[in-house]
């Protein structure tokens, strides 16, 4: 809900070539408690004052000379462009549908019959000024939120950035303790230095995750015609050694081409098709991509035979640094599926698993069709 005071700080320009209809409603507003309000009797000045005023609503009568209210509305849409929202409350005698919709497809968004009524004409002002700011407030929260998440990339792309180097000695030291002084430790040091060398490569493989993660949103490509089919065996290519290891087999059907960052899609389906390998349960993993039309958009699946997921965990597990297995069970950063919905979000779509334990489970995903 928009608060009274800033409803009533809202600002209003009343535009009608009679005087006595401006005095009317200046008066009816001022009684009402509004504070901004601002008239003007002659058409040809409107634009100059709202690029100047910027008001929050425009009450426009249609019938006045040199310039009619229709003449205005187009004037106020060249200036806001077709994304602006400006409420416009025409002021009319005329009780004509097609005079009413030629005014609604011109930008009006309300209509007030003239001889005024004092109820109808705060009420109709109240609510489209609480549209009006609700969108402004919208307008503010996405900018905001837009920074806020732009913020973030640059903060997690330059912190995993400056962590490589100080790591990278770390790590370099630590096999030199294991490769030179290993034979002069006991079990535990030895043990001890084993600890390191594995924390230091987990900590490398998160760093390189979050670089993975941060590059999503900032360093991706322009979208091109992608042969699907192709990103598929690509990515079934790259994980070849793995799955030569665990007999997986990686199965799909014909797949469409669609406009796409052809290095982002080959991440997100190389992400969920080793995922499908890595959890899989007492039998050979099977994993087959399919995509099917729905409305404007394509539907992609990836499906296994693996450990599955309880539905509760449905969500969670698209968080980033989210596991819902310990180290000690499956390896990972727990960023992999973070970074899957990020890519699906830039182009447009949303994923989703339908899974119940031992089951399974099908990883979908949807891209817009352009």
């Amino acid at each position: 809900m928009i608060a009274d005071e800033a409803i009533l700080d809202a600002k209003l320009l009343v535009v009608d070539d009679e005087p006595a209809n401006v005095e009317l409603l200046e008066e009816m507003l001022a009684d009402a408690g509004y504070r901004n309000v601002r008239s003007l009797t002659d058409p040809r000045r409107v634009e100059e004052a709202y690029r100047e005023w910027r008001p929050h609503l425009v009450a426009l009568d249609l019938n006045m000379p040199h310039m009619d209210g229709f003449q205005v509305m187009e004037q106020l849409r060249a200036i806001d462009g077709e994304d602006g929202y400006l409420p416009v409350l025409v002021l009319t005698a005329y009780q004509d549908r097609e005079i009413r919709y030629r005014a609604l497809r011109a930008g009006a968004r309300d209509f007030l019959t003239k001889p005024f009524d004092l109820m109808e004409v705060l009420l109709r002002i109240r609510s489209l000024l609480e549209v009006r700011l609700l969108y402004d407030q919208t307008l503010s929260l996405n900018a905001q939120l837009t920074e806020s998440n732009a913020d973030l990339e640059r903060f997690a792309f330059v912190a995993s950035h400056d962590l490589q180097e100080p790591l990278r000695s770390v790590t370099r030291y630590v096999q030199m303790l294991d490769k030179r002084y290993s034979d002069a430790l006991d079990e535990k040091g030895v043990g001890y230095i084993g600890r390191a060398v594995e924390g230091t490569k987990r900590m490398q493989a998160l760093i390189l995750s979050l670089l993975d993660y941060a590059r999503v949103g900032s360093r991706g490509e322009m979208f091109t015609l992608t042969d699907v089919d192709a990103v598929v065996d690509g990515a079934a290519s790259d994980l070849s050694a793995r799955i030569d290891e665990v007999g997986a087999e990686v199965t799909r059907d014909a797949l469409p081409r669609i406009l796409a960052d052809q290095g982002q899609l080959a991440q997100l389906l190389q992400n969920l098709i080793g995922n499908a390998i890595k959890f899989c349960g007492d039998d050979a993993p099977t994993v087959h991509v399919s995509a099917e039309q729905q409305d404007d958009a394509w539907v992609f699946a990836v499906a296994d035979n693996g450990i599955g997921i309880e539905p509760e965990y449905g969500e969670q597990i698209f968080e980033i640094f989210q596991r819902l297995h310990g180290r000690g069970s499956y390896d990972g950063t727990g960023i992999g599926l973070a970074i899957c919905r990020k890519i699906v979000q830039r182009h447009g779509g949303r994923i989703w698993v339908d899974s119940q334990p031992g089951e399974g489970a099908t990883f979908r995903f949807t891209i817009p069709r352009r």
